[in-house]
C-alpha cells in the first residue's frame, strides 16, 4: 500500500496541473487609447488626408484695369497708369466733363503719387468744387499711404484759404484735428497750414513741439519721445512755421537746435537763426561751415555770409558819419 500511495499522489498532482492549464484565458481588458482609436457600430472614423491633397484657398484674381475715359486727348496718358511719358501735363485747366474721370485718379491708391499730385493740381486751378470730398476720402482712406496724404492735406489747407466762411470753419477743424494724426507727415503739413492762415492753433502747437521734441526729451521708459526721422520731420516744420509768424521771442527755444545731432534740425535752426541774425548763434553757424557735411557746410556758409553783411553796412554808415574828404579832381 505505501508504494503504491507513493506512485498515485504524483499522477493525482500532475493531472490537477494539466486540467489548471487547460482553463480558458479571461479576456484582455481594452485599455484607454485602445477603446478610443476601435471604432463603435454608430461611431464614423474621418480618414486622414496627407497634407498634398488637402484643399488650398484660391487667391481672388485681380479686377483688370481700364484707365478712366477722358474728352480732353491731352490727359489720356496722364490718367492710364500703364502709359509712358505721363508728365508734364501741357493743360492749364480741365473741363468739368473730365472732373469724374480725374477724381477716380487721385482717389486710385495703385497710382503713383507724383501723377495723382499732378492731377489734384490740375483740379485745384481747375476749380473743382468736388475735390475737397475727395480729398476727405484720402485723409480717411486706411489703405492710403502718408506721402499722399500730406499732399491732400496740403491741398485742404490751399482750399481753406478761398472757402466761405460756412465752410471754412469746418475745413479748419478737419486740420487741428490732423494735428494729432497717426503719421507725423500729415501732422507737420497741417501746422503749416494753420500758420499761413493765422489760426491761433498754428502758433500754439509750433511753440508746444519746439518742448516737446527736445534731444533729451523722452517717455516714462526712457525712450526717445520719437524716432529721429519724425523728430526732424516736427522741429523742421515747428521752426520754419516761427520763422513764418515772426515768432523772435521763441530764438532762446530755437537757438540749441542750432547744434542739434539731427541734420534737418539743425539746418533749420540756422537758417531761422540767421534771417533774425541772432549773433548768439555765430559760434554754431561757423562750426557748421566746418562741417564735412556738405548740406550742412553750404548752409553754414550761407549764414556766416548773412551775419556778416549788416557788419559792412553798419562800418560803412559808419564812416559816412564821420566825413571822408574828397579826393581832388583832374
Amino acid at each position: 500500500m505505501k508504494k503504491l500511495a507513493i506512485t498515485v499522489v504524483p499522477l493525482l498532482a500532475a493531472l490537477a496541473l494539466w486540467l489548471a492549464t487547460r482553463q480558458p484565458a479571461s479576456p484582455p481588458v481594452p485599455t484607454r487609447e485602445a477603446a478610443v482609436v476601435q471604432p463603435t457600430a454608430t461611431s464614423v472614423v474621418k480618414p486622414v488626408l496627407p497634407p498634398e491633397t488637402v484643399a488650398k484657398a484660391q487667391p481672388v484674381p485681380e479686377q483688370p484695369y481700364f484707365p478712366p475715359t477722358v474728352h480732353d486727348h491731352r490727359l489720356a496718358p496722364l490718367v492710364d497708369r500703364n502709359a509712358k511719358n505721363r508728365l508734364p501735363v501741357k493743360v492749364p485747366t480741365a473741363s468739368p466733363d473730365d472732373f469724374p474721370a480725374l477724381l477716380s485718379m487721385v482717389a486710385d491708391t495703385k497710382d503713383g503719387d507724383t501723377e495723382r499730385h499732378e492731377v489734384a493740381q490740375l483740379l485745384f486751378r481747375s476749380k473743382c468744387s468736388d475735390l475737397p470730398a475727395t480729398l476727405s476720402k484720402v485723409l480717411d482712406s486706411p489703405e492710403e499711404k502718408p506721402r499722399f496724404r500730406a499732399f491732400a492735406m496740403q491741398y485742404w489747407g490751399e482750399l481753406a484759404k478761398e472757402a466761405p466762411p460756412e465752410f471754412k470753419a469746418n475745413m479748419l477743424d478737419r486740420m487741428k484735428a490732423a494735428l494729432n494724426d497717426k503719421n507725423y507727415e500729415v501732422r507737420c503739413q497741417a501746422l503749416q497750414n494753420l500758420c499761413r492762415l493765422k489760426d491761433p492753433a498754428g502758433k500754439e502747437t509750433a511753440i508746444k513741439w519746439l518742448m516737446e521734441y527736445k534731444p533729451a526729451c523722452v517717455d516714462k521708459d526712457g525712450k526717445p519721445v520719437a524716432p529721429e526721422l519724425e523728430r526732424g520731420g516736427i522741429l523742421n516744420a515747428a521752426i520754419r512755421c516761427c520763422k513764418d509768424l515772426d515768432l523772435k521771442d521763441q530764438v532762446p527755444a530755437i537757438r540749441p537746435f542750432a547744434r542739434d545731432s539731427n541734420e534737418i534740425i539743425r539746418i533749420a535752426a540756422i537758417v531761422v537763426l540767421s534771417d533774425w541774425r541772432d549773433k548768439e548763434s555765430l559760434p554754431a553757424m561757423q562750426e557748421a561751415a566746418e562741417s564735412k557735411s556738405p548740406r550742412l557746410n553750404g548752409c553754414g556758409k550761407m549764414a556766416v555770409a548773412k551775419m556778416a553783411k549788416p557788419e559792412a553796412a553798419e562800418k560803412a554808415k559808419a564812416g559816412d558819419k564821420q566825413g571822408v574828404e574828397p579826393r581832388d579832381k583832374f
